[in-house]
């Protein structure tokens, strides 16, 4: 014998919805903004947003503003991604062209953004030099780190250096900065920070003007405070301004030469006299409201995470199995995994792990491995 459902359900024209409804809510109540503010609160968020790059541009080609004009690109996708807060007034005027189009990859599409030629960078962490290996198919991996927290002795770091003297063809070096571009009154221009990742005579001419700025803003440290000369550390860098001048150069010898982005100077810093110091101090120094914040942020061991990559043979594919990666000047728990998926620490501070492992720095990676040709590749 049919069941009764069933019966009921041949029945052309009968409805298995009851006609009259016993929900007591207001049909008619809508939400309001208020209502979804909860679901930006960390505990309702999933995996982390993608970090923007600024990506030095080795071939500009818009010809609207010439090829012999070039810097640090920031696609307008990145500008959203990163939180852009910044009006034109806030910008120091002549630093930037926009609107900026950049072909890239042979692509016929052109990319909307802003080329910064005198950007104003906050460096919050940097890498040591990584040494990036090229190999007869063209593709490039990471064989180590020159920081010496990345490895278990000395020895290692002065081995990559004999190899990179003895392949210097072949064998590059790449260095990874988090920064966030800074408006003409030292104040955050977006939210989140952006990655710039650069290697060649762009890395070289960088670090070294941003090595000379360093010491001078020691010197104008002195000079302010009476007090002697110290070089400062990673959290006393963090604080800095650092403005470089970007000019599109020729670099190379002979048949090897080539265009690339080149930081040729950087923004004055003066110590003839207390009150020059100090002038210089505020002018290449974050806002005070900034300052809390910014040293909150280097020892957050999630903004940390952002910067720090461990090679498995299961991780990322561009960096050697056992190479460590983690930010100078600081020193993060790291572990090693075993070929039967389980873990062995291997913290350089004796620092509980909170269960941070190379699979979660998988995870929490803000970058795309994918890197899109630039003429500077740019990815980490």
């Amino acid at each position: 014998m049919p069941r009764a459902s069933s019966a009921l359900a041949k029945q052309e024209g009968t409805s298995l919805i009851p006609a009259q409804s016993k929900l007591t809510v207001n049909r008619e109540s809508t939400r309001n903004l208020e209502s979804f503010q909860h679901l930006t609160e960390a505990e309702f968020l999933g995996k982390s947003p993608r970090l923007g790059q600024m990506i030095a541009i080795n071939k500009p080609n818009d010809r609207t503003h010439g090829r012999d004009i070039s810097g640090f690109f920031i696609k307008y996708e990145d500008m959203q991604a990163a939180g852009w807060l910044a009006g034109l007034e806030d910008l120091e005027k002549g630093s930037f062209i926009q609107p900026y189009n950049q072909k890239f990859g042979g692509s016929t599409e052109a990319t909307p953004g802003v080329m910064f030629t005198r950007p104003r960078l906050q460096i919050v962490f940097e890498t040591g030099a990584l040494f990036e290996q090229t190999d007869k198919d063209n593709m490039t991996v990471i064989i180590g780190s020159g920081n010496r927290a990345d490895n278990d002795d000395e020895g290692a770091i002065n081995y990559l250096w004999d190899q990179k003297k003895q392949d210097s063809n072949n064998i590059k070096i790449r260095t990874w900065y988090y920064c966030y571009l800074m408006t003409k009154d030292n104040q955050r221009a977006h939210a989140l920070p952006l990655i710039l990742s650069i290697k060649g005579a762009t890395g070289a001419t960088f670090s070294e003007q941003l090595r000379d700025f360093r010491d001078k803003m020691s010197t104008c440290l002195s000079v302010a405070t009476g007090t002697p000369k110290r070089l400062g550390n990673y959290d006393a860098f963090a604080e800095f301004v650092f403005s470089p001048k970007l000019e599109l150069t020729l670099v190379g010898e002979g048949n090897n030469q080539s265009d690339a982005v080149c930081a040729v100077s950087y923004d004055d810093v003066v110590a003839n006299c207390p009150e020059s110091a100090l002038g210089s101090l505020v002018q290449h120094t974050i806002a005070e409201n900034l300052v809390a914040d910014t040293h909150a942020e280097r020892k957050d061991e999630y903004c940390q995470a952002t910067m720090c990559r461990y090679g498995t043979e299961n991780g990322y594919v561009n960096i050697k199995p056992g190479v460590r990666i983690s930010p100078m000047g600081i020193e993060v728990p790291f572990v090693k995994e075993n070929p039967d998926g389980s873990v062995t620490s291997e913290t350089l501070n004796l620092l509980p792990m909170q269960q941070t492992t190379p699979k979660m720095l998988q995870q929490t990676a803000l970058l795309d491995k994918e890197a899109v040709f630039t003429g500077e590749d740019s990815s980490l």
